[in-house]
């Protein structure tokens, strides 16, 4: 299977690139390793924390995309910061509700579910895409 150029172009049905796959690879192994770093703190500490981050990367981000986009004139995606607080808010609420359900029967609860963030998002990830970016049906309406 060809390397797609595009990190985000995944119509309805169509398998993500392996582009795509790695960088979410990567967001999840970030943010995984986030949340073991602060171990010591409490879950409510760890779900603030990487919630913040999350939120404050999407914007910092975004503003990258454009100037390179101006710089190289290569059309890059838009996001739907909606679809993407959302679904970094659902992340940081089930890893925080996990942790809460496992700290109760392993003293290395954290390490679970850093582990489980990097797997969901690795995973789950990908096949999301198309309800983070914006398509262009939707561009053509704005």
């Amino acid at each position: 299977m060809p390397d797609s150029a595009s990190t985000t172009s995944n119509p309805r049905g169509a398998e993500p690139s392996r582009r795509t796959r790695r960088v979410y690879l990567i967001i999840g192994l970030a943010l995984g390793f986030v949340w073991t770093a602060h171990s010591a703190e409490p879950p409510w500490e760890h779900a603030a924390r990487t919630l913040g981050l999350m939120l404050v990367i999407l914007p910092v981000a975004t503003r990258l995309l454009r100037r390179r986009q101006e710089r190289t004139g290569v059309q890059l995606p838009e996001l739907r910061h909606v679809n993407v607080f959302a679904a970094k808010i659902a992340l940081v609420a089930a890893a925080l509700g996990a942790e809460w359900l496992l700290d109760k029967s392993t003293d290395h609860a954290d390490r679970f579910v850093a582990m489980g963030i990097a797997v969901v998002v690795a995973s789950i990830g990908p096949h999301l895409t198309r309800f983070f970016v914006k398509q262009e049906a939707d561009r053509a309406a704005v």
